[in-house]
């Protein structure tokens, strides 16, 4: 399939929806290209599954628009074949048979048969195909879902927590298959809450948060936009170390006996601190902000609820003692 920038992009513009007089999207307006993995990622409540409903033409915006390849999705003659969606796993009917459920979404949009028993394999599920997909496991319902998604071979793939209930080998399998998506030049928007698999899985982030987008850029751009590097340091002396760290500007924790959480300064300046005071050291490592704690730190005034602990922060040696 082409990757031209209108076929198979996402455009949102302008969208806002209200529901009982409580804004639930605010003025989004996002691109999703072909040929990479956007990560939509927010708090609970943020509007996430709003934007995605209202792509698919299950909802309908208060203002804006929401089009596939440069149309609502309700304008293209096989939607199914333009756009497949996984927002709900529940959506199919428990008393059906699996393969039922998806020959009746073929029939509907004009797809052989034939592509109901490849889904079916690609997903895993040939083997329970006949089986009534009211019994199935939650996982088993996410395979099936994302199984319905793909039965028209569509240029577009929405997944809203698609690794909700796999074990970790499906939660892999999921990621190989988005990442296979979008090599093949389809778009792929993904929601998730687990962000150690976005990072894995994501050439994008779009962040939203209370009906309003955050962020829009890079994985890398994000990550360092929001990081905060900071540096791991092994010794014996921690308390000697920390002491000349701090009284140079440093922010120091001490993580345990021998190790140090230093930040404000690099790798290369705690390590000549170190050769100057004549300390040895048994670890010296440069961390990189992760997607999560990158995420967490947009999003710590975004959320509806929020736990009473918090994160420790960095505090001088004198606090630590």
């Amino acid at each position: 399939m082409g990757a031209d920038s209108v076929d198979g992009m996402i455009e949102i513009s302008h969208l806002s929806k209200e529901y009982g007089g409580k804004s639930a999207l605010s003025d989004v307006s996002f691109t999703v290209q072909p040929g990479q993995v956007t990560g939509f990622l927010g708090p609970n409540g943020a509007g996430k599954s709003t934007t995605m409903r209202i792509l698919m033409g299950l909802e309908t915006p208060g203002r804006g628009t929401a089009t596939i390849m440069g149309k609502p999705l309700a304008q293209h003659a096989a939607p199914l074949r333009t756009a497949g969606a996984l927002l709900d796993a529940r959506s199919l009917h428990p008393a059906r048979k699996a393969r039922s459920s998806l020959l009746a979404l073929a029939d509907s949009n004009g797809i052989p048969a034939s592509r109901v028993d490849e889904v079916l394999e690609l997903t895993g599920l040939g083997a329970v195909a006949d089986q009534r997909s009211g019994g199935f496991s939650l996982g088993m319902g996410q395979r099936l879902g994302i199984a319905a998604a793909l039965i028209g071979d569509p240029q577009v793939l929405l997944f809203d927590e698609p690794v909700n209930g796999l074990d970790p080998e499906g939660v892999t399998w999921v990621r190989r298959l988005c990442r296979d998506l979008a090599g093949q030049g389809r778009t792929v928007l993904i929601s998730s809450h687990l962000m150690s698999e976005m990072a894995q899985t994501a050439d994008r982030v779009v962040v939203i948060g209370r009906g309003r987008i955050l962020a829009d850029a890079s994985l890398e751009e994000f990550t360092t936009r929001l990081g905060e590097e900071h540096v791991l340091v092994g010794t014996p002396e921690t308390t000697r170390l920390g002491d000349a760290l701090y009284a140079g500007g440093a922010q120091v924790r001490r993580v345990d006996p021998q190790r140090l959480d230093v930040r404000g300064v690099d790798a290369a300046l705690v390590g000549r601190v170190a050769f100057e005071q004549g300390i040895m050291l048994s670890e010296l490592t440069q961390v990189r902000t992760s997607l999560e704690e990158a995420y967490l730190r947009l999003t710590a005034a975004e959320v509806e609820y929020r736990s009473g602990s918090q994160p420790n922060q960095a505090q001088p040696m004198e606090a630590q003692r």
